[in-house]
């Protein structure tokens, strides 16, 4: 009987998650990267998250990141099987956002951008949640809410709320819905606004320090002219030094594999039911503000978490089209390239 490792069961992914795990764990403490700057930290509630992150030890920022990790892969898979994605149940979600939130930069990345990821799966979630045939006003209200806390957590998770209303336009909401929504995504800013308005800052102190982290961002030099963000440090492989082999080796695959899936998608979408194909119509949208995000002049691995959720959600349609040996190759290619990456940097 042929083996499709792209259809493994739950045991064997729980399995999976847990190896990689350790041997992420194991590269951040026998290989560390280079600390990164967080521009969270000029967030309020990011700048507590990081303070918290950096007075634990090295295990407990670990393990909390795999906590989050786990729970943003848990939501995720579910997500893929409750609105049926896939025509079979996969797990593959499971492993694709671990490989890409935490297999180049866990152990260094600041802790904040985790806890927004967290809060922006559970905010696609209660959206997707909402689409239902009478009006749920509290899940897309929460939806709202989560995203509005995320950009407090996280500055640059702001270019979700031109997400918003892409959402709303793809899922037919009402107008009372619309201001609803509107009013979650305002509230965290009024609230914590009002804050510091009481504690003697100007009112729109909170817009002022998100401006001036967006500025910032977009006068930074590229990520691949800077020294301590997706790649670094410099590790010999193959003869040549820096990070472009391994960024070669490990992003165009992930870029080819992803852009096949949504060849599968656009090829299928007139025989899709109504409902997964909204769904992963709403995931194409959050893939295309990740990568907008990434690929700012400021972008490093504090994105990564943001961009792996759109990425588990899209890639698993190429997966189920392609089975057997296709679909096993290209799948050990995309793990084998983030193992190889670690086991090189635990070496060197």
């Amino acid at each position: 009987m042929p083996v499709d490792l792209t259809r493994h069961s739950l045991g064997w992914t729980l399995l999976m998650f847990a190896g990689l795990t350790c041997l992420f764990w194991l590269r951040s403490v026998a290989a560390p990267l280079p600390e990164v700057d967080a521009l969270s930290t000029q967030m309020p509630l990011g700048l507590w998250i990081d303070r918290l992150g950096h007075a634990l030890p090295l295990w407990g920022k670990n393990l909390c990141i795999v906590l989050i990790v786990f729970w943003n892969s848990l939501l995720l898979t579910r997500l893929v099987s409750r609105n049926m994605l896939v025509l079979e149940r996969t797990y593959l979600p499971f492993i694709l956002y671990l490989l890409v939130a935490c297999g180049l930069s866990f152990g260094r990345a600041p802790l904040a951008p985790y806890v927004a990821a967290g809060l922006l799966v559970s905010a696609f979630d209660l959206m997707i949640g909402s689409f239902r045939r009478v009006v749920v006003y509290a899940k897309s209200f929460d939806s709202a809410l989560l995203t509005g806390l995320s950009i407090l957590v996280y500055g640059p998770a702001a270019i979700y709320a031109l997400l918003l209303p892409c959402a709303l336009i793809i899922f037919r909401k009402e107008w009372r819905e619309w201001l609803s929504c509107l009013t979650g995504l305002c509230l965290p800013f009024l609230i914590a606004s009002y804050i510091y308005w009481g504690l003697g800052e100007p009112f729109p102190y909170l817009g002022q320090l998100w401006l001036q982290e967006i500025q910032d961002r977009l006068a930074a030099p590229f990520y691949w002219q800077q020294t301590a963000t997706l790649l670094a440090p410099e590790i010999s492989l193959f003869g040549r030094k820096g990070p472009l082999v391994l960024m070669l080796m490990i992003w165009v695959p992930l870029l080819l594999v992803s852009l096949a899936a949504l060849a599968v998608f656009f090829s299928r979408k007139s025989s899709m039911r109504t409902r997964p194909y909204k769904t992963y119509l709403y995931f194409i949208w959050i893939l295309a503000f990740s990568l907008i995000l990434l690929l700012t002049p400021g972008g490093s691995i504090t994105d990564l978490p943001l961009l792996a959720a759109p990425l588990a959600i899209v890639i698993p349609a190429y997966f189920n089209r392609f089975g057997g040996w296709h679909g096993n190759s290209v799948y050990l290619l995309l793990l084998g390239t983030i193992i190889l990456y670690n086991l090189i940097l635990i070496g060197s």
